[in-house]
């Protein structure tokens, strides 16, 4: 995806990300520059930086808990310890 920036200039951008899964991945932003690519006439030494920064992949919505219980009735005049 291009993306011209001039010289000097700082700007915000917004790119949509779709995960495969949840828990922690890595997200990757690499930004080069390149003669020629924005301005026209104007020489730009070639380079890049890249910049990886961990982010935690969350389910949407509300959180949900799900809860096990258990019911246990003894027969009368045995003690719970048998059980």
């Amino acid at each position: 995806m291009g993306l011209c920036i001039a010289a000097g200039r700082t700007e915000v951008r917004s790119f949509p990300v779709n995960f495969l899964g949840l828990g922690e991945v890595n997200i990757t932003v690499t930004a080069r520059a390149q003669d020629g690519y924005c301005d026209e006439g104007n020489t730009i030494a070639p380079g890049s930086d890249t910049v990886i920064r961990p982010i935690v992949v969350k389910p949407e919505g509300f959180p949900q808990e799900v809860t096990h219980s258990r019911f246990i009735c003894l027969d009368e005049g045995k003690s719970s310890d048998s059980t």
